[in-house]
């Protein structure tokens, strides 16, 4: 993010992370990066797209975590 700050796939995992240590106001502030790129994101159309890459556990993880820092589920 330092290099490419932009970087989509890396704001959704410091989202996660954010969202699972329980730092909701760091992840809410990541949620609404994501969201002005991506105004439509939601964790379910992420588990849909990730789920060709990953496996259901890390999907669920990472759904999870974004959730957690207030990505709305649907």
């Amino acid at each position: 993010l330092i290099q490419k700050p932009a970087f989509f796939n890396a704001m959704c995992v410091r989202t996660t992370a954010s969202g699972h240590l329980g730092r909701r106001e760091e992840g809410r502030e990541w949620v609404d990066r994501i969201r002005a790129i991506s105004p439509d994101l939601t964790g379910q159309s992420y588990k849909g797209f990730l789920s060709g890459f990953f496996v259901p556990e890390a999907v669920t993880l990472q759904v999870d975590g974004l959730c957690k820092a207030g990505l709305p589920l649907e």
